[in-house]
């Protein structure tokens, strides 16, 4: 197999494989916002690949929908293990997003 693969050229940089290949790290642009608790939740899923177990609880929030609720209609409900799944999917979409920009950008040239 090596054979085959000899004649091909390199389309990825060391400095590329580099980034593809780092670790994630918190945002600054927003993981001030989520908190630290849930940075480094999902970090140590993302980066040490602890288990999802933990968050298979379902936290349900009530978010008021008014100022000045009175009843179960006046409030949102929130799943707060569907918002740590989004925030773990949607890093990785960003990096895959990003593998497959220096894949195809610089397989092709």
């Amino acid at each position: 197999m090596g054979h085959i693969l000899s004649g091909l050229e390199h389309c990825i940089t060391e400095e590329m494989n580099q980034k593809l290949t780092a670790k994630y790290s918190a945002d600054k642009q927003i993981w001030h916002i989520v908190g630290r608790d849930v940075s480094n939740f999902c970090l140590s899923i993302l980066n040490e690949g602890m288990s999802l177990e933990p968050s298979n609880v379902r936290n349900i929030v009530l978010i008021p929908k008014t100022v000045q609720p009175t009843n179960l209609s006046n409030f949102r409900l929130i799943s707060l293990c569907t918002i740590l799944y989004n925030v773990i999917s949607k890093t990785v979409q960003k990096k895959k997003r990003r593998e497959r920009e220096f894949g195809i950008e610089n397989g092709y040239e």
